[in-house]
């Protein structure tokens, strides 16, 4: 939920009460992981092993990755950015994405 009460337009960072978890096996066996995997795959800084999957009633089958990208500035030192990237799709054949940005953390 956005911070004026509607509804966001891509499902939340973190699986709630409404969605179904799903188990390492019912992953497997949906027809669309790979499709998944392979999207996620080609966007920078992506942890493939960091992927969750649901289902969400309006947005369907949803998968969440953990991103992370080190910056390295001589004035503000290192940090580490980071972003959820969340993939979901209704019928397993078209999909929607979204980058969500986490807050910084600072390394040094």
């Amino acid at each position: 939920m956005a911070a004026d009460g509607k509804a966001l337009p891509w499902p939340p960072l973190h699986a709630d009460e409404t969605e179904t978890v799903l188990s390492r096996q019912e992953v497997e066996a949906l027809p669309c992981t790979q499709a998944a995997r392979d999207m996620a795959a080609k966007e920078p800084g992506i942890d493939l092993g960091s992927e969750r999957v649901s289902f969400r009633p309006g947005f369907g089958d949803v998968y969440r990755y953990d991103t992370a990208e080190v910056e390295d500035d001589p004035s503000l030192g290192k940090y580490v950015h980071r972003a959820r990237f969340i993939v979901w799709t209704m019928d397993r054949e078209k999909w929607r994405f979204a980058w969500v940005p986490l807050p910084a953390i600072k390394v040094q």
